[in-house]
C-alpha cells in the first residue's frame, strides 16, 4: 500500500489552526484542540506498505502530535517503510510522542525522519519501540533520524535492532531488554550528562549541544518507560 498524508499547523489569534489536514489511509489525522492524533485506518504497517507523512509547523505555532493506539509492524513480502518529513519555522514548536511501535516476529520496518529547524524553532521528539509481543521474538526495526538547523546537521543517528542486526541485543544497544525509548529535546538548555542502571532498565542522558539533549532508555516494561517519560529524566543518585 502507498499512502501520503500531510499536515500544516498555523497560529491564528492565539489558537492552533490546520489549513492543511490530508489523511491517506492507513494514516488518518484527527485534530483535538491543540493536538493532532494519528489514527490507524487499518492494521499495520504491513510488510510492503510505503507510508509518508509531511508535517509543517508554521511560525509561532505549537503542535502536539499523539497517536490513538500502538502501531503493530506486521510481516509481509517485503519490509514496510515510513518517511516523516518535518519542517518547523522560526518560533514554532513540535511535541511528537505517539504510542509505542511493536515489531512482531517476521516483520521488518524502516523509518526515516528528516527534520528541518529554522531559526529559533524548537522540538521535543519521543519514540518508543517494543521488540515483539509478549512471549514472542521481535521483527527487525530500523530508524534513521536527521535534524538540520539553518542548513547545518545537528543530529544524525540510527537505531537498528532485531534478529537481522547481530549484536543489537548486546550491552551497547538493547542490553537484552525488549523496550527502547528515545527522547530528543531541541531548544532548551541541556542538563548535565547522567547515567542510571537498575535491575529493570537503564538510561543515559547526553547533551549534544548547549540547547540539545538526547535521552535513551531500555527496559523490559512499557509501563516503566511510560512513567519515566512522564516524570522526566532526573539526575542519578
Amino acid at each position: 500500500m502507498l499512502a501520503h498524508a500531510a499536515l500544516v499547523a498555523e497560529a491564528s489569534e492565539g489558537r492552533l489552526t490546520l489549513p492543511v489536514l490530508r489523511s491517506d489511509p492507513p494514516i488518518l489525522l484527527r485534530p483535538t484542540g491543540d493536538t493532532v492524533h494519528l489514527v490507524g485506518g487499518s492494521a499495520g504497517p504491513l510488510g510492503g506498505d510505503q507510508l509518508r507523512l509531511d508535517v509543517t509547523v508554521r511560525r509561532s505555532a505549537c503542535l502536539r502530535l499523539r497517536s490513538a493506539a500502538a502501531s503493530v509492524v506486521l510481516p509481509g513480502p517485503t519490509a514496510s517503510s515510513l518517511h516523516l518529513t518535518i519542517t518547523i519555522e522560526p518560533g514554532g514548536h513540535l511535541d511528537w510522542r505517539p504510542e509505542p511501535a511493536v515489531s512482531v516476529a517476521g516483520g521488518s520496518h524502516e523509518q526515516v525522519v528528516d527534520v528541518e529547524l529554522q531559526g529559533d524553532a524548537t522540538m521535543e521528539w519521543t519514540e518508543t519501540v517494543v521488540l515483539g509481543r509478549s512471549g514472542e521474538p521481535s521483527g527487525d526495526w530500523s530508524s534513521l533520524m536527521r535534524v538540520v538547523r539553518d542548513g547545518a546537521v545537528v543530529v544524525h543517528q540510527q537505531l537498528r535492532v532485531g534478529p537481522d542486526h547481530p549484536g543489537s541485543d548486546g550491552p551497547a544497544v538493547m542490553d537484552g531488554r525488549r523496550v527502547s525509548a528515545a527522547r530528543l529535546i531541541v531548544g532548551s538548555s541541556a542538563r548535565p550528562d547522567c547515567v542510571s542502571v537498575s535491575d529493570t532498565g537503564a538510561w543515559a542522558r547526553v547533551g549534544l549541544a548547549s540547547d540539545i539533549e538526547q535521552t535513551q532508555f531500555v527496559s523490559d516494561s512499557v509501563a516503566e518507560i511510560a512513567a519515566f517519560l512522564d516524570i522526566g529524566c532526573a539526575p542519578a543518585t
